[in-house]
Order: C-alpha cells, then sequence, then structure tokens
C-alpha cells in the first residue's frame, strides 16, 4: 500500500517517510483572510494551491514517483502548519492516482478539524 501523507514542518518530519516533498514554495492560502480558516480539504483553497505555479509540476512529480513504487512505500508532502498547501497537493495526487487504480491511502497529520483556526 502506497501511504500519501500530508505534515506541517513545524510540527517535525515524519519517521519512517520514503520520500519527503516540500510544497512551501507555493503561495500560503494561509495568507488571504477568506481562506485562513479552511483547509485543503475545502475547494477555494485546493484551487488556490493547484494555480500557484509549480503546483501542477509537483503533483507530477510526486505522481511519478508514486507509479515507480506501488507497494508499501510513504510519500509525504509537508508545508508550514499541514493544513493548506500540503493537504490540497495530497489530495490532487490521490485523486490522480485513483484514477488510475493504483492503491494509496491518505493520511493528514496535521490537519486541524476542530474548527479552531489553523
Amino acid at each position: 500500500m502506497i501511504t500519501l501523507l500530508s505534515f506541517g514542518y513545524k510540527h517535525g518530519i515524519p519517521e519512517g517517510a520514503t520520500l519527503i516533498f516540500d510544497c512551501r514554495h507555493l503561495r500560503n492560502p494561509h495568507r488571504r483572510r477568506d481562506l485562513r480558516y479552511l483547509t485543503g480539504l475545502d475547494g477555494a483553497v485546493r484551487s488556490e494551491v493547484m494555480n500557484t505555479q509549480g503546483a501542477r509540476a509537483l503533483v507530477h512529480t510526486i505522481s511519478c514517483a508514486v507509479a515507480s513504487r506501488l507497494s508499501d512505500a510513504t510519500f509525504a508532502v509537508g508545508c508550514y502548519g499541514g493544513n493548506h498547501r500540503s493537504v490540497a497537493i495530497v489530495e490532487e495526487v490521490a485523486r490522480e492516482a485513483k484514477e488510475f487504480g493504483w492503491p494509496v491511502s491518505v493520511v493528514h497529520r496535521d490537519l486541524r478539524t476542530d474548527g479552531r483556526p489553523v
């Protein structure tokens, strides 16, 4: 099974990841007041992230890594807090993987779901 893991660097790098991808270079939705309290699971945040220059290339790179290792691997994607960019990227890679029938599971390690500010 392939695991796609989103995380926030401020919470520490995940142990045991096969590969770690950094998406902190992408536009940060947290800086927009209207997106700050949403997450990468929300369409508006995902759209903001995926319309950032370099986002599609990063998704492609991660998807190629997944395709090259379709067994027991964890691909971690990190942004600063683990709520916006990394979640959106992992969700996009997972969507593509499922289209190809690749067995993936998704873990959002640091995603805030309690309604408090992220």
